[in-house]
């Protein structure tokens, strides 16, 4: 069905560890204890990135600390969005598939070190992907 192909449903990249989970927890570069909005997993710069679902893509370019950023509107209320990218290997407008590589990851913006911030939203709040990235 439709909705179930807007799901984003499965792993951003491939054989990747979660190095920084959702939620509250002390900013690496600051200390000061913030909510974070998305998953990060380790990579190194030039590792392929994924949609994890079909879509529309929405965004392609430098956000404030997020640096590179790819963003895809899934439908029926789900966009991803995938920062601190070397690379863009799409852009605005495009038409993805699930699977289509989309970036490579990267260290653009404010990060300690290369790797990829991973983040679903549902109406435009973003919440916890794990179970998500873990369903895949």
């Amino acid at each position: 069905s439709r909705a179930a192909a807007a799901l984003p449903i499965g792993a951003p990249v491939t054989n990747a560890t979660i190095t920084s989970r959702y939620g509250e927890r002390e900013h690496p570069l600051d200390g000061k204890i913030k909510p974070h909005t998305g998953i990060d997993f380790a990579g190194k710069i030039g590792t392929p990135l994924y949609a994890v679902a079909p879509g529309k893509v929405i965004f392609v370019g430098d956000k404030n600390g997020y640096g590179k950023v790819v963003e895809i509107d899934h439908g029926m209320g789900f966009t991803t969005l995938y920062a601190h990218l070397s690379k863009f290997r799409t852009q605005r407008g495009d038409i993805v598939r699930a699977r289509d590589i989309i970036g490579l990851g990267g260290n653009s913006g404010r990060t300690t070190g290369p790797h990829l911030h991973y983040e679903i939203r549902y109406n435009n709040q973003p919440f916890n992907p794990y179970s998500f990235v873990k369903g895949g």
